[in-house]
């Protein structure tokens, strides 16, 4: 199927999967602030290293939906979780990605779905 001019076609490549617990370690994140949830309904993490940078990790659709993740959340949702490094590339970029940090269900799983990231 061509696309319109308009369109782009996304592929996502998973670069690397840690469990949240060495995430934090090799970022030196001292604190992660309660369930946060963006104006599109989206929930994430803030995650605060110990120079105060923050960045803010958001759930992967399906594990939030499983977990029915609302604002105010506790952290302890996060134990046994991936953090995902992924890059997102659009067929009409000339290979230059975007990279994202996803938070997902745990590495015990054989695959996942990219409906899950998403």
């Amino acid at each position: 199927m061509a696309l319109q001019a308009n369109q782009t076609r996304t592929q996502v490549q998973i670069i690397s999967s840690n469990p949240i617990e060495v995430y934090c370690a090799d970022n030196n994140i001292r604190s992660i602030s309660k369930v946060r949830v963006n104006k599109n309904g989206f929930p994430f993490c803030t995650f605060l290293n110990s120079a105060n940078e923050a960045e803010n990790i958001y759930f992967s659709r399906n594990l939030a939906s499983d977990l029915g993740l609302s604002a105010g959340d506790a952290q302890s949702c996060l134990k046994g979780r991936n953090i995902l490094k992924l890059e997102i590339l659009d067929e009409n970029e000339n290979g230059t990605g975007e990279f994202r940090l996803k938070i997902a269900k745990s590495a015990g799983e054989d695959y996942m779905s990219v409906a899950d990231l998403f």
